[in-house]
């Protein structure tokens, strides 16, 4: 069915098949999609501010450039889904599969990720500063140049997730499993890293100034030419680890 750039605001599509359906441009504003399977639909640039898409199906779905703001999509499945340029300001999608997901230039600025499946996921030079990243599942995930400042990633899984010339000042990062990340070049200043796992974590000239480190876990972690000046390590665990030219460092 083709339904690209119809007018379908306030529409009752009671019985409509949208399976696989063209609603390239559709506007779809405040639309009532209670339980619809739009299976391999054609959402691309469809405005869906305010739509219900309660127990909605959108596997496969192209979302691309669809706008989606303050959208409820909380534990949707949307794995491998495009969401490229999407507009998903202020969406709720805690608990939502986003693994693999295509978020090129998506905007998620106030966006509710807490509990959110990212693994794999490409961020790289998103502004994410202030959102709620809350026990978010980020393995693997490519979070290279991204603002997350004053972000909340307290329980975040960032295993193995690069985080190269970030930028997470006063991010709250306590109990974040960090394992093998890579986050070379990394603004933490002021930043909470009680209980963080950062073992085997790559912190290469990371500026972690006057950050929290209590109880934090800094097993065979690199820290070469990173600067610790007025951090906190108060119960830190570490081994393996070597302090050469690292500022501020005391133990």
């Amino acid at each position: 069915m083709n339904l690209s750039g119809t007018n379908l605001t306030n529409a009752k599509l009671t019985g409509v098949n949208l399976t696989s359906t063209n609603l390239e441009g559709a506007n779809l504003e405040s639309t009532d999609l209670t339980g619809f399977d739009l299976t391999n639909a054609n959402l691309t640039g469809a405005n869906l501010t305010g739509a219900n898409l309660t127990n909605a199906k959108l596997t496969g779905a192209n979302l691309s450039g669809a706008n989606l703001e303050h959208t409820d999509l909380a534990g949707f499945d949307l794995t491998d889904t495009n969401l490229t340029n999407a507009k998903l300001t202020g969406a709720n999608l805690s608990g939502t599969n986003l693994t693999k997901a295509k978020l090129t230039g998506a905007n998620l600025s106030g966006a509710n990720l807490t509990r959110t499946n990212l693994t794999n996921a490409i961020l790289a030079d998103f502004n994410l500063i202030a959102s709620n990243l809350t026990k978010a599942k980020l393995k693997g995930a490519n979070l290279t140049n991204t603002n997350l400042t004053n972000a909340n990633l307290e329980g975040a899984q960032l295993v193995r997730a690069s985080l190269a010339n970030t930028n997470l000042e006063r991010a709250d990062l306590s109990h974040a499993n960090l394992y093998h990340a890579i986050l070379t070049d990394v603004h933490l200043e002021r930043a909470n890293l009680t209980h963080a796992n950062l073992t085997n974590a790559n912190l290469t000239n990371a500026n972690l100034t006057n950050a929290n480190l209590t109880h934090a876990i800094l097993t065979d972690t690199k820290l070469t030419h990173s600067n610790f000046t007025g951090v906190s390590l108060k119960g830190n665990y570490y081994a393996g680890i070597s302090l050469t030219d690292v500022i501020g460092f005391e133990l």
